[in-house]
């Protein structure tokens, strides 16, 4: 193999050299482009989340609004400020109001929930304690105001306080159903855990089913229930239930007047 002498070797590095000097640089390399995979919270379509009192106003709205069957389902405790908007969704597919076994307390002010009278709404799974007012106010419902109908389903409605219905009030021609529930520790003037009182010769059903009330209590009548229909009729049906503890000047357990009729009542 021919070798270039030395000088000649060093002639030709020294023109590579220059050729590389004069060559202009490589054009940088594309930067490149990281994509990041962040954890996200959404609803299934249709369902309301509300982790505070801003959501939980702003769900019931759109509830209110909604053409299918709205679903509000809560991801945290909650303590209000003041009431919240009445639930009046005016179609007839019911609406849903999860608590997910978190806490919806109303701080001394009530009714904290309204269901109005075109509304159906099924209450789960959730704890109602603080709502109303002192026991010589007129608010009627500590816990929930009832126009329309309203269900509550493994509901503990504890520590509420009104001057009609510590803890519930049926107003009208509305329908209360309790099921699996406790009412527990409520006050009021009249009807220490729920009152009903009939209105321009409507109808109002108060229905009770394997829960417990205990601990409530009236100044006046209907320890646990009162219920007063005048102007109508009104029906309680009790069953597999337990009614105690609930002191009152009349009617400890359930206290009826007028055209009001209760059936497979336990009271004690």
């Amino acid at each position: 193999m021919n070798r270039l002498p030395f000088p000649a070797q060093a002639a030709a590095l020294l023109v590579l050299l220059l050729l590389a000097v004069a060559l202009p640089p490589s054009a940088p390399a594309a930067e490149l482009t990281h994509w990041v995979a962040l954890p996200m919270l959404a609803a299934p379509h249709g369902v309301l989340l509300a982790g505070d009192e801003a959501e939980l106003r702003a769900a019931i709205l759109a509830a209110n609004a909604a053409t299918g069957r709205p679903r509000i389902e809560l991801t945290a405790d909650i303590v209000l400020n003041a009431p919240l908007p009445p639930l009046d969704n005016t179609t007839r597919a019911a609406g849903v109001f999860n608590g997910a076994g978190y806490t919806l307390d109303g701080d001394g002010h009530g009714p904290i929930l309204t269901v109005a009278a075109a509304a159906r709404v099924l209450f789960e799974d959730l704890l109602i304690p603080g709502g109303g007012q002192p026991e010589g106010a007129t608010v009627c419902g500590g816990a929930a105001l009832v126009r329309g109908e309203a269900k509550f389903d493994r509901v503990r409605l504890e520590g509420n306080s009104a001057g009609r219905g510590g803890a519930l009030c049926i107003l009208g021609s509305g329908s209360i159903t309790i099921d699996h529930s406790v009412v527990a520790g409520n006050s009021a003037a009249e009807g220490g855990g729920v009152f009903v009182r009939v209105e321009d010769g409507g109808g109002a059903i108060l229905s009770v089913y394997d829960s417990t009330f205990e601990g409530n209590r009236a100044a006046g009548l209907g320890g646990a229930i009162h219920v007063t229909a005048w102007e109508g009729n009104a029906f309680t049906y009790i069953g597999g239930s337990t009614l105690h503890g609930s002191p009152a000047a009349g009617g400890a357990g359930l206290y009826n007047s007028g055209n009001a009729q209760a059936r497979d009542a336990a009271l004690d």
